[in-house]
């Protein structure tokens, strides 16, 4: 038994904590690391994220501490849908239709893959289909996202296994935590899942290299993936910074 101090993210939210408002975005990465790390390379996710099983510590040396609690809902996930979970990523991020159908059939989806990627990733299917997911998210795409079709919706829900359930479960917890931090830089998250799912990838195929010539492959193609995820993030400081004038 260990006592963790810190706070509650409720608290956070409601600025009862004045000393982490300059900390908020790094505590919505750092949460979003620590999944997608268990999701993508671990394969052992705590499925219950909800405001009062996580703490919030920051040291005398103004480092924040995340603290997990209530370890009673695990999901053990086999190594070949962790597999297909990230490639079936993988292709949301290049908006590779093609690819998205068929990691998305290797799931469980068939004809309703557009459905579950938008689920996925929690954009709208302008966004997914289009290539947009790597940009920020709209009030516009926000209310598009709430009428989109729930009937196709529960019918993913059905064909989904029960491991994809429970990450569906977990990424919409944190979703809440994230507004409830009032962080909604959506780029950020989704270049730190990004950054997991790519490692996840290339440890995946770095082991099955049988040649020099392979592994040179592998590595180049990781660290182009690498490239573009901090491109990106390059351009949503950039633009940020020009809203600021």
């Amino acid at each position: 038994m260990e006592y963790c101090g810190g706070y509650e993210i409720a608290a956070l939210g409601q600025g009862k904590r004045v000393e982490f408002e300059p900390f908020k975005k790094e505590i919505s990465q750092k949460i979003t690391q620590m999944y997608s790390d268990m999701i993508f390379l671990h394969g052992y996710v705590h499925c219950d994220p909800h405001h009062g099983n996580l703490k919030i510590e920051l040291t005398d040396k103004k480092q924040i501490v995340i603290h997990l609690l209530d370890h009673g809902l695990y999901a053990q996930l086999p190594f070949e849908f962790r597999e297909n979970y990230s490639k079936f990523w993988m292709s949301i991020i290049h908006a590779n239709v093609q690819e998205m159908q068929e990691h998305s059939e290797k799931l469980g989806v068939k004809e309703l893959y557009s459905y579950f990627a938008c689920m996925v990733a929690g954009r709208s299917m302008t966004s997914v289909l289009g290539g947009k997911v790597k940009k920020r998210k709209t009030s516009e795409e926000e209310k598009q996202i709430k009428v989109d079709a729930s009937n196709e919706i529960m019918e993913v829900l059905h064909q989904v296994p029960s491991e994809m359930l429970f990450i569906l479960k977990t990424n919409d917890l944190l979703r809440g935590l994230n507004s409830t931090l009032g962080v909604h830089d959506n780029i950020n998250s989704f270049a730190t899942m990004s950054r997991s799912c790519a490692n996840a990838n290339f440890i995946k195929e770095y082991q099955q290299c049988k040649s020099l010539p392979h592994k040179l492959r592998v590595v180049l193609s990781h660290y182009v993936a690498y490239f573009k995820i901090t491109t990106y993030e390059i351009l949503l400081w950039w633009t940020s910074l020009l809203n600021l004038y």
